[in-house]
């Protein structure tokens, strides 16, 4: 990633951001075309390779960010003493909703992170994405589950 996208205003960087995360969500890492990110954004084909290199640079970057937001969230929203079981559930889907304020597509592309399989595209990923689950199984390791 070309460091020059950090100097562009936060509205275009949120943008760019919104329509990667939202085709790669929709299509998965295989089948996103950066035309349809253009088609999403309004922000030219050559402006996207300006500041990510080629679509594996763009995808580690829109994934990383997705991942490291999700787990922002959750560390601000869920309390490490909660432990009732339905209480981390709510408290996750409350996550999910914040998310989605911000960020629509976010939770999808979260859910296809998990599946992808694409060769490429687990380089980049492989990593993150077993931090995310390890934080998600953690929480609810926790839960008190003997109400069951």
């Amino acid at each position: 990633m070309n460091e020059k996208f950090y100097d562009l205003s936060k509205e275009k960087q949120d943008r760019m951001l919104n329509g990667g995360i939202q085709v790669f969500a929709q299509a998965g890492y295989r089948h996103a075309s950066t035309d349809e990110m253009v088609k999403a954004t309004g922000v030219s084909k050559g402006l996207w390779f300006h500041y990510f290199d080629n679509k594996k640079g763009l995808y580690h970057y829109v994934c990383s960010y997705g991942i490291r937001y999700a787990l922002l969230e959750i560390s601000m929203k869920i309390d490490d003493g909660i432990v009732d079981y339905f209480d981390l559930k709510k408290k996750l889907e409350e996550v999910k909703i914040s998310l989605v304020d911000k960020y629509p597509y976010l939770p999808l592309l979260l859910t296809s992170i998990m599946d992808e399989s694409d060769e490429e595209a687990l380089e980049v990923i492989v990593d993150m994405r077993q931090q995310y689950i390890d934080k998600k199984t953690e929480i609810m390791m926790r839960a008190d589950k003997s109400i069951f």
